[in-house]
């Protein structure tokens, strides 16, 4: 029996300019300590993957999203995707405004709001998701 773990990140993206901005954190702990990556994180006992997009958001950047079911971008499941063990994450997006409330929180070291034409090398696969991500949303 295969053992593996579900998590779900948030992809959040802003206007800026002539251009567009997601949102990432810093992370504080290990795998890739000090790493930029997405928002997100493990699935709850009882949760639904939405929820957990939702909940991970607030937790580690204080931001509230209401993600619906047309935000869903895909699920990742490539077998080495994360160096802890096999994980498979559900990804949703959305395109906002902007916002003055945030804050890195939880196990967030920092958070920031970055160009998508400039991004640093980012942690597990996240590029590829922000990648689908915008085709998503046809940025």
């Amino acid at each position: 029996m295969t053992q593996f773990d579900l998590t779900a990140d948030a992809i959040i993206f802003r206007r800026s300019c002539n251009s567009f901005e997601v949102l990432l954190i810093q992370r504080k702990n290990n795998p890739f300590k000090n790493k930029w990556a997405l928002p997100g994180g493990f699935v709850d006992k009882g949760e639904l993957m939405i929820e957990t997009a939702q909940r991970e958001l607030f937790e580690e950047t204080n931001l509230t999203i209401n993600f619906v079911p047309s935000d869903f971008v895909g699920f990742y499941d490539e077998l080495d995707r994360d160096p802890r063990k096999r994980i498979i994450t559900f990804a949703f997006t959305k395109l906002i405004d902007g916002s003055n409330k945030l804050k890195a929180k939880d196990d967030a070291k920092a958070m920031a709001w970055k160009k998508t034409n400039d991004l640093p090398n980012l942690a597990f696969d996240h590029q590829d998701l922000i990648n689908d991500a915008m085709k998503h949303l046809n940025l």
